[in-house]
């Protein structure tokens, strides 16, 4: 049993204990490239998506978190941005504990490590590379964490890699419009927390008249999907 096959089961074991809803999981392949796009509420949604989706997912996540130093200040920075200053000392006390763990374990289970800022260029090719190998990605379009009830505008670096892929003759790369409720209540009684994929989409499909308005024109399509599976109220969707 590899790494993420035991982390996969100590997550089932957690959100098994929640109240759970899916559909939608027999549009994801069993086998070869694909990149799952989700919305993202918070970290507690790869748990949900690891626990849920039967084969391997690799997820990208910022590259701090795969070397421990910069774990621990990552780590640091992002408590007292949510909690306040006056959180410091707990939150150094509980990331010098925490990143060594943290840091393992996201090489360990096959996360593809990405810098935010910088140049744009070397996540492309780190997510290009997974893709290559004939992995399921997972990419949360948002580009960082939303906001409960929202949908904010998503970025064109997905697009831009399927595209890129299909030039270079990689073929169609799927792309899993998907839907994620309530992991900001995770462990609150009485609540549901769902899980929604849609069928896939494929940049051949969107092609335009130029490769600025094909990325532009794919990334609004994946954004009404991923909004239509979000919220189901008939309302019109406009992308923002």
């Amino acid at each position: 049993m590899n790494a993420y096959e035991v982390w996969k089961r100590r997550t089932i074991s957690v959100v098994k204990t929640q109240r759970i809803a899916v559909s939608g999981l027999n549009w994801l392949p069993r086998s070869g490239p694909g990149i799952l796009a989700p919305n993202h509420l918070n970290w507690k949604d790869v748990f949900f998506l690891g626990a849920l989706v039967p084969r391997q997912i690799h997820f990208v996540g910022t590259y701090e978190l795969f070397d421990t130093k910069r774990c621990y200040e990552y780590s640091v920075d992002y408590m007292i941005q949510k909690l306040g200053h006056w959180f410091r000392v707990p939150a150094e006390f509980l990331a010098r504990n925490l990143a060594p763990i943290i840091s393992h374990r996201i090489r360990a289970v096959g996360a593809i490590p990405v810098k935010r800022s910088g140049l744009p260029k070397d996540m492309f090719e780190s997510v290009e590379s997974g893709l290559k190998e004939k992995k399921l990605v997972c990419l949360f379009p948002e580009g960082g964490t939303g906001v409960v009830g929202k949908l904010k505008k998503f970025k064109r670096g997905l697009a831009k890699i399927v595209y890129d892929l299909r030039e270079e003759g990689y073929g169609s790369i799927p792309v899993f419009p998907a839907a994620i409720k309530g992991t900001h209540r995770f462990f609150l009684p009485h609540r549901t927390l769902s899980l929604d994929i849609g069928p896939p989409l494929h940049i051949e499909d969107h092609i335009q008249g130029s490769y600025r308005e094909t990325l532009a024109r794919f990334t609004e399509q994946l954004w009404e999907r991923v909004y239509g599976l979000l919220f189901t109220d008939g309302e019109e969707i406009r992308y923002p």
